[in-house]
């Protein structure tokens, strides 16, 4: 029987545990989901903290959209996180990165940022290629 429903935090498939399981291998991916054991109350707070970190993304991607000068960055790190969310374009899981920023006419700087990726783009956003920032 199963008693229990997550989604993969690599893949957005469905995964279920049974009964006493701790942790299961996502069919689609083969990632190994462990079963959360935290309350419920620590788990709302963690999906309000999640939100509030993807509001203040939104605000900042709006501030330098309208604010910000064009410049290319090169990806140095890439790594995905545990936060997965529905948007438009289908899931889209919150990826960290540290850039280098080549601005016109200036100094190359390394900088860090979030943004939301649709699980289909990920592997477009690895460490190497170019890339259009603000």
């Amino acid at each position: 029987m199963t008693i229990k429903a997550q989604v993969c935090p690599q893949c957005g498939s469905a995964i279920h545990f049974k009964r006493g399981q701790t942790e299961v291998v996502c069919d689609s991916c083969g990632t190994t989901v462990v079963k959360s054991s935290a309350p419920r109350g620590a788990s709302l707070a963690k999906e309000v903290a999640e939100e509030e970190l993807l509001q203040e993304i939104n605000a900042r991607e709006a501030r330098l959209y309208r604010d910000g000068r064009q410049a290319t960055a090169k990806i140095l790190t890439a790594q995905t996180t545990n936060i997965i969310r529905n948007n438009l374009d289908g899931k889209g899981v919150l990826m960290s990165f540290t850039v280098e920023v080549l601005p016109k006419d200036e100094a190359p700087f390394n900088a860090e940022t979030k943004a939301m990726i649709g699980l289909i783009a990920i592997d477009k956003y690895q460490p190497g290629p170019g890339l259009d920032v603000s």
